[in-house]
Parts: C-alpha cells; structure tokens; sequence
C-alpha cells in the first residue's frame, strides 16, 4: 500500500484498497481484524496526503475514529456507519485526485484498468468535487476510449452546465443545450465511407464559446485516412467561421502577420504562373488580399462571413462576393486561386477543391494552406497541439491522405512548404494539368 499519494498512479492502490474494504463490509463472513487493518492501511495513506485541506482530514479523523472503536469491540459495523465513513472517504479522494490532475496540460493515459477503476469510483457525481473528479477521470481516456470520453463529458456537463467554471475562476463557459446545433456526421464528409473511428475527444469547453458543445469527437475514416468532426453546427458555418475584423469607422485593418510571408508566396506561384487573374477564398482580415493588390494581381473575392466582407471590402475598395464558395457562380477563369486556412471549415472539402479546378485556366495555380495533423508541430505537440480545439475545424488532412485526391482531380504538387504563418499547417502550390 502506498504511504503517500504523490502522483495519479498511486490512486491504483488505493482505489483497490478502497474496493476490497467495501467488498469484505458486504460479505457474509466479514473478518472484522481483517477489514480494521485495511482501514488503518488506508487511513495512512489519506492522511499522509492531505495536506492542503486539514478540514477534510478532520471530517476523516472523526469518521474513521468512530468506525475503529466499533471494530476495536468486534462489532459489526451499521450500514448508516460504514456509509458515512465510506463517503468521507470519496470526498477526500476526489480533492487528492483534483489536486493531483487540475494542473496537467495532458492528462490521456493508457492505462485503461486505471482509467476505469476512476471514472468508475468518481461516477457517483454526489457533489461538486466527485463531479469535478469524475471530470479529469474522463479527460485521461479522451484518446483510448474517445467516444465514452464524449458521452461522459456531455453526461457531466448536463448535471452541472457551470462545471468548467468550478474549476477555473476565468472560465465563461456554461452548458446550454439549446444553444447548441450540433449536427451528428456518421459518414465520412471527405470520400463519403461509412467506416471510421473515434480517434480522439477535444475539450471544447476550454474555449468558452457557448455556442459550442464542451466536448468535439474526431472521427478517422478508415478508408481515405482523414479526420472529421462527428458532431459539428455546420449549418452556422457563416457565423463561426468570420469575423476576423472588427467593424470600424476609420476603415484600417490589422495584419495578423509580416505581410512579406505574402509576398514571398506569391513570388513562388509566379515562378509556376505569372498570370494576373486573381481570386481569394476567404479572406480573413484582409492581408494576403492587400499584398496581391500591392503586387500587381487583378482581383477578385468571395467570403462567407458578411462582416468581414464589409470591412475588408470597405478598407481595401474590393468587390467581395458575399456567399459559400460552393454557391459561388461565375463565367470567370483565373490564373491564381488562393485557398488559404479554408479547406478545414468546409463541408464538403473535395467538392471546393474540384470547383478551384474548375475555375482555374490550363496551367493555373491553387495555393492551398491547411492544418496537417501528421505535420512535425503535431508529432511533436501530440494532443497537446491547440489544432484539437479549434471550434470551426471540421476536417484534417495528412499530406498523405490528400494527395490522391489531388491526383484525381488533376492537380500536380509543385511545392510543399511548413506554414510561416500557423504552426502545423502545410502550403501546396498545385497546378492545373
């Protein structure tokens, strides 16, 4: 038995003690000796452990006490005894289990008879701290056992809607479940299969954007090898994925990055086209669109979200096309489409990317950035990479698992290149053939 409870694994010996002292309590041939010493056993390890809250170890004290002198007379203890003490001891658990895991920044683990025994003695959610226990008790299978990690998690946040908050003073995040429009995506939205995964639960709450599920479960489609959102509001898709600007009187913008990041992208598309006709994709907060003015380009825009279409249209006296890309209609062929951080929001990816085809001339370049969830960033940041919790990613790529649907189309991979801009995301230069 462990003396002193110092990190997460340790709570495997105690949970167990606590099991056994609960199982020898119900038996038939309860050896009271037997069940006093497991008592003393785990009363040492509390003890020893809580140090931040001699409250709880007092409430403890006093409960052990009085089942100990029951014991001592070789009495079976009454079920009302044996229960508040049992209580008391899950109270004082879950504020060791709190205080062992509150600060993690990754809390998945693999240890699945663990990760049970946990969320298992936690499930209880008698108070607010066994709840918020019975919450990092999920958080550890959000990769092993992601599906159950986003049952449990909308379970949680249903008893108790304010339960990030409980947990972290600046938290603004409260569950509304009519606030939230989720739609449930059981086939794969990139190559249609019906044959996926669950790869892994991102804690979306973390965000503090109420209209949002606290919890989004990434689905992997065993066929094409890419990732979706299984539930995602994809009908508000004009309103989650804008406002990159802010409305404004003096008509100025704020660039996000160096605004020469642009220039050297458009230096190497020309050394694929040095054509002139332009069309942006989305145009965020309006930088890449002010450099290809700057750089000569003749262009042309279409965005989903209105506001940002008003102001950067406003600031720059561009005519943006206010609408879904999907919907947008023209007779117009370009020598440059740009597709940059848009491939990730849309519903049907391989449908955009078949219409940029569509839209460029022979020999005409699509510049392509979007997240790589096989991107050195992510090997290196694993779940810990904040591509999990963007709320208004609906799908991931590898290089690997687009490229045959860049071959399909038509596309040749010109350049690969490491975005400059946003760490874990790839840049294609693709060129019509």
């Amino acid at each position: 038995m462990v003396k002193k409870i110092v990190e997460v694994t340790d709570f495997k010996e105690v949970l167990e003690c606590v099991n056994e002292i609960q199982d020898m309590y119900l038996s038939s041939s309860c050896d009271l000796k037997a069940l006093s010493d497991k008592i003393l056993f785990l009363s040492d390890a509390i003890i020893n452990s809580e140090e931040k809250n001699k409250t709880n170890v007092q409430i403890y004290s006093s409960a052990s006490v009085k089942v100990m002198e029951c014991l001592s007379k070789n009495q079976k203890l009454s079920n009302k005894l044996f229960y508040e003490w049992y209580g008391v001891v899950k109270q004082l658990l879950a504020v060791l289990f709190i205080y062992n895991t509150v600060d993690a920044l990754i809390c998945e683990s693999d240890d699945e008879y663990l990760n049970n025994l946990l969320i298992d003695y936690f499930s209880s959610r008698d108070n607010d701290n066994i709840t918020l226990a019975h919450y990092f008790a999920v958080r550890r299978i959000a990769r092993q056992d992601a599906k159950r990690c986003y049952d449990l998690y909308i379970e949680d946040y249903k008893k108790y809607p304010d339960l990030l908050k409980r947990i972290y003073k600046k938290s603004t995040y409260v569950y509304d479940q009519s606030s939230i429009c989720d739609e449930i995506y059981k086939e794969c939205p990139i190559c249609s299969s019906g044959d996926s995964e669950y790869f892994y639960c991102a804690n979306q709450a973390l965000l503090n954007r109420n209209n949002f599920s606290p919890a989004k479960l990434w689905m992997k489609c065993k066929s094409c090898g890419n990732l979706y959102a299984y539930n995602f509001p994809m009908q508000k898709n004009g309103e989650i994925n804008g406002h990159y600007t802010r409305k404004n009187s003096n008509g100025l913008l704020e660039p996000r990055n160096l605004l020469n990041i642009y220039s050297n992208i458009f230096n190497h598309v020309r050394e694929i086209n040095n054509g002139r006709r332009y069309l942006e994709v989305g145009i965020g907060c309006g930088e890449m669109l002010a450099v290809a003015l700057e750089m000569g380009y003749d262009v042309s825009a279409v965005e989903i979200c209105k506001e940002d279409c008003e102001n950067v249209s406003g600031a720059l006296g561009v005519d943006i096309k206010w609408c879904d890309f999907l919907k947008y209609e023209t007779p117009d062929k370009y020598d440059v489409i740009i597709m940059g951080d848009v491939l990730e929001h849309v519903g049907k990816p391989i449908d955009a990317l078949k219409k940029a085809y569509d839209m460029l001339d022979g020999g005409g370049v699509l510049w392509l950035s979007t997240p790589n969830f096989e991107s050195a960033f992510s090997r290196m940041r694993k779940f810990a990479d904040p591509m999990w919790n963007q709320a208004n990613h609906f799908t991931y790529f590898s290089y690997d698992g687009l490229k045959p649907f860049l071959d399909k189309l038509g596309f040749e991979v010109k350049r690969y290149d490491v975005s400059n801009r946003y760490n874990g995301s790839m840049e294609l230069f693709l060129q019509k053939n």
